[in-house]
């Protein structure tokens, strides 16, 4: 699957703003499901830090 491109570069790096850019991506390249399992995952405990949450985030996008 070709993941939808995600300029994250020079935005503030608050998990919280970057998940949001992340999600809307998603939700505007028709990938509505995504955005939301995304969201629970990173909320849902699976990231325990920082990286392991940029991680995830990158599993969705691709980050230019």
């Amino acid at each position: 699957m070709n993941k939808p491109v995600c300029n994250l570069i020079e935005q503030d790096g608050n998990i919280f703003n970057l998940m949001g850019i992340v999600g809307r991506t998603l939700r505007q390249n028709d990938l509505p499901e995504q955005a939301e399992e995304m969201s629970k995952r990173i909320l849902g405990g699976e990231a325990e830090s920082y990286d392991k949450a940029i991680q995830i985030l990158m599993e969705y996008v691709e980050i230019v």
